[in-house]
């Protein structure tokens, strides 16, 4: 039989190391993308912005917009309904076209508002 004090020692570490295992199997699972921005400046070409799912579940979006300089900017019709599921390791094309482009100036985040999530998820573009 262990001596008491050894006892809550191991019981104290093992609280630990679980608690920790949690925290690091919530912190896999968040959404992490990665992206890239493509535009030329002709009116003529749509411009595209690339997401690329990080994580290692599939992510579905059901809408997403441009913040510029503290404005939101739509990039579709608010009225359409659509989902959008991206798999885990692969890539999206965000293709803004028409009425929807903008000037690629100031900074600019993707707001991705994400099924079952109440915040939507901020990314800053680098373009």
């Amino acid at each position: 039989m262990l001596p008491e004090i050894t006892a809550n020692l191991i019981a104290g570490y093992a609280a630990l190391l679980s608690t920790f295992l949690g925290f690091r199997e919530i912190w896999k699972l968040r959404p992490r993308f990665s992206t890239s921005c493509y535009s030329i400046g002709d009116p003529e070409q749509e411009d595209v912005i690339t997401l690329y799912n990080k994580s290692n579940k599939p992510v579905v979006i059901n809408y997403f917009s441009i913040e510029k300089n503290g404005k939101e900017i739509e990039l579709r019709n608010p009225a359409d309904f659509f989902i959008i599921t991206i798999k885990p390791q692969e890539v999206y094309n965000i293709r803004i076209e028409g009425a929807y482009k903008f000037q690629w100036k100031g900074e600019i985040f993707l707001k991705l508002h994400l099924m079952g999530r109440k915040k939507p998820k901020r990314i800053k573009l680098d373009y």
